[in-house]
């Protein structure tokens, strides 16, 4: 009997291999001085989800202080933690738990808006071409004011920093790509007002 059941266990781990959720971290929106909107994806594959949510901290604090939060969604996920500081770097990631542990989803970069903050809605933001190779250009309106141009990569490194002055409250800023290897990059604009990320794709 007990060969048996090794034997039935082995091919079971043959034929159905425990495969681990894919977690990807979208995006953060809605961002004001002290709350913001994560966005994340979660697709199930052989293992059991038994929870989604997003991590997040401070910059300047070790992973192992993050705060935890739940998500609501199953495939599409979003939280919205409403306890931040004002004027305050942070990175987020999303993550699924299963019975061998936690997925994530690369990390992003966020900052909340100080006291003179103003309605993200009335941004707009175009980067284009995106997919891009060699450069992209940036075009963000409804922004006064010296702001930084942050590139990171996945893993929420700093890559390069522009600093930057709209005109008439639209800034323009063609960002050169030739160093960068294909992947996935992220854009972080920020000024004391503003913090806003958006995803690149070098190809």
């Amino acid at each position: 009997m007990l060969v048996n059941f090794l034997k039935s266990l082995i091919i079971s781990e043959i034929l159905y291999p425990s495969l681990a959720p894919t977690v990807t971290t979208e995006s953060v929106v809605n961002i004001t001085v002290n709350s913001a909107t994560f966005n994340g994806a979660v697709i199930q594959n052989t293992e059991e989800i038994e929870a989604r949510g997003f991590e997040y901290k401070k910059t300047t604090e070790a992973w192992e202080d993050a705060i935890n939060i739940s998500a609501s969604g199953i495939n599409n996920i979003t939280a919205t933690p409403t306890t931040l500081e004002q004027g305050i770097d942070y990175n987020v990631r999303a993550y699924a738990r299963t019975l061998s542990g936690k997925t994530y989803g690369t990390v992003l970069n966020f900052g909340t808006l100080g006291l003179n903050g103003v309605n993200e809605q009335d941004i707009s933001i175009m980067m284009y071409p995106n997919p891009a190779t060699s450069q992209t250009k940036l075009v963000v309106s409804g922004v006064n004011g010296e702001t930084k141009i942050i590139l990171s990569d996945v893993q929420g490194r700093t890559l390069n920093t522009i600093s930057a002055k709209p005109v008439s409250g639209t800034l323009e800023q063609t960002i050169d790509l030739n160093d960068l290897a294909k992947g996935i990059y992220y854009i972080r604009i920020q000024n004391s007002d503003i913090s806003r990320t958006q995803k690149l794709i070098v190809k």
